[in-house]
């Protein structure tokens, strides 16, 4: 092709047609600028296209990431509410002696903190570079805010309460003397009392020990850390949730076919119904995904009990499942919700909608 208008342009010159040559030349140049320029047009549209590629693959990494982090917040803020329930109902009891050995553990036990974010899609993203997911430059600016401030000050928070946390546990178990941090009455060597008797002098020794000044000063103190650590993580579940329902909806922008977020009832809180026995029966049994990632169902002292199994050993036994509509159900402590399928008023299959829709089918 070269050689091709070379020969036209040796010609024009040899035929002395040097006006029509200089008009040849400039429309070469026209045609070769144009050329250069449908190829970077080409080659930016290939960019484009593989920054929208890397950034949707991100985003549905980032939105699983935080859906998980949504159920860990919910676990532990759940077990912050109970934990500061407990020690405030022990705190307000007229008489402290009539307290219960129980209760008197709950009085004196930290609650652990040690809850940590998933940030390896934004790492990964920081690592390469990226600072942008998509073109809604609003969600740009909450993924950065996120990350970059609301996890940070997570974190200080967190650091803070655990290493007070770990300051508390240290004195309870090395330091302190009025009473066994854990009971050790199955080991009939380190007692000299009978049963009765250990349990009898430890409460004795959490009373003393809750009556005295320092016992006073690191109960109140521990309680208000745990105040403050579910103020912290409550704002940050709302961070979350704000986050994740941003993410998921550009991705559903992209791709309407996304994974629907599992569907709760209004801000996470389940209603449990009752449901006869013989209707919980029904569900009894066992679901299988494949052979080895299957799901039991049995029925216990009254209540129906979820057991989680599969191939990687990420086995979760005895989850209590919880009735809020008939065929519809949910885990307590998990951000998930487990529902049944019928066929001609037969169970057939059971199901969750956490990080997408998993089929069970019902075996027996």
């Amino acid at each position: 092709m070269i050689k091709f208008f070379r020969n036209i342009r040796k010609k024009l010159l040899n035929e002395g047609k040097t006006s029509k040559y200089f008009k040849y030349a400039i429309g070469e140049i026209i045609l070769v600028v144009i050329g250069i320029l449908i190829a970077l047009q080409i080659n930016n549209w290939n960019e484009k296209r593989k920054q929208t590629e890397l950034g949707y693959q991100y985003l549905t990494e980032m939105r699983y990431e935080l859906q998980d982090d949504v159920v860990l917040l919910d676990f532990y803020i759940n077990g912050l509410k109970k934990s500061i329930e407990n020690h405030e109902a022990a705190l307000k009891t007229k008489n402290i002696n009539t307290l219960p050995l129980d209760s008197l553990y709950m009085l004196v036990s930290p609650q652990n903190l040690d809850f940590k974010v998933s940030e390896l899609t934004y790492n990964k993203m920081t690592n390469l570079g990226i600072s942008k997911l998509s073109n809604n430059d609003q969600l740009n600016t909450m993924v950065t805010n996120y990350y970059n401030k609301q996890v940070v000050n997570l974190k200080l928070s967190l650091s803070f309460l655990i290493e007070e946390l770990k300051k508390y546990a240290d004195y309870f178990q090395y330091q302190q003397d009025y009473f066994d941090w854990y009971p050790v009455d199955e080991y009939p060597s380190l007692i000299n009392e009978t049963q009765e008797e250990y349990y009898g002098l430890n409460r004795l020794g959490l009373i003393k020990f809750a009556t005295s000044a320092r016992g006073r000063n690191l109960i109140i103190n521990d309680l208000e850390s745990k105040q403050y650590a579910l103020n912290h993580l409550e704002e940050f579940q709302a961070a979350t949730v704000g986050l994740l329902n941003a993410v998921y909806n550009e991705l559903k922008q992209q791709d309407p076919t996304t994974d629907p977020l599992p569907e709760l009832p209004e801000e996470y809180n389940f209603k449990a119904i009752e449901l006869p026995q013989d209707v919980l029966k029904q569900y009894v049994g066992r679901y299988e995904l494949t052979q080895e990632t299957f799901v039991m169902i049995k029925f216990e002292n009254k209540k129906l009990l979820l057991s989680y199994y599969d191939k990687d050993g990420a086995n979760i036994p005895n989850n209590e499942i919880l009735p809020y509509e008939t065929d519809k159900f949910y885990i307590k402590k998990y951000f998930q919700r487990v529902y049944f399928n019928r066929d001609e008023g037969n169970i057939k299959s059971l199901a969750f909608d956490q990080n997408g829709v998993r089929e069970f089918k019902k075996i027996d």
